[in-house]
């Protein structure tokens, strides 16, 4: 069985232990056609079956699978990383650290995220972040084409109460 297929049928999920956004479980964002997120989700495949990753390695079915989700996060449980201010105030933290690193970036706001739900006496069951978009691998002789029109893309993070703010999964044909 798939690992995609295992999800849907026993709706348990097993967090990236960490990743852009940190821990969790990881769905690309659809602000519209459905077409544009599974681009995104056959690109981010790509990218982790690389030589370089090799995320499926284990799996038993290392083909492409979709899979879309219905996430309904606690009032008071979801945070928007994406918004402006939260970005202006990370931004201007970084600056004033001096971090100019994608890494040191990353941990920055993840830091500032706890820094909030800490503030707030919360923890966010899901995050909206943007995430960078793999472009060109190792051996590749170029980057696919939507790569250069959005480097990075929405996507939410499911950090808590897995089980319970996903309400639907399911697969989508690709």
């Amino acid at each position: 069985m798939s690992r995609a297929l295992s999800i849907v049928n026993l709706k348990k999920f097993t967090p990236s232990p960490e990743g852009l956004g940190g821990y969790g479980v990881y769905f690309w964002e659809v602000s519209g056609s459905l077409d544009f997120s599974k681009k995104l989700a056959q690109n981010w495949w790509r990218f982790a079956s690389s030589p370089k990753y090799d995320v499926y390695k284990d799996d038993e079915d290392k083909s492409l699978a979709v899979l879309k989700a219905k996430i309904i996060p606690f009032e008071r449980e979801f945070f928007d990383a994406t918004d402006d201010e939260f970005l202006l105030a990370c931004s201007q933290i970084a600056e004033e650290k001096m971090l100019f690193q994608k890494e040191d970036i990353i941990k920055l706001r993840t830091a500032v995220l706890m820094d909030i739900e800490k503030e707030m006496g919360v923890n966010f069951s899901v995050v909206k972040i943007d995430v960078e978009v793999p472009g060109k691998q190792k051996g590749e002789s170029y980057a696919p084409s939507f790569y250069w029109l959005k480097k990075q893309a929405g996507c939410y993070v499911v950090k808590n109460k897995i089980d319970e703010v996903i309400q639907e999964i399911e697969l989508v044909e690709v």
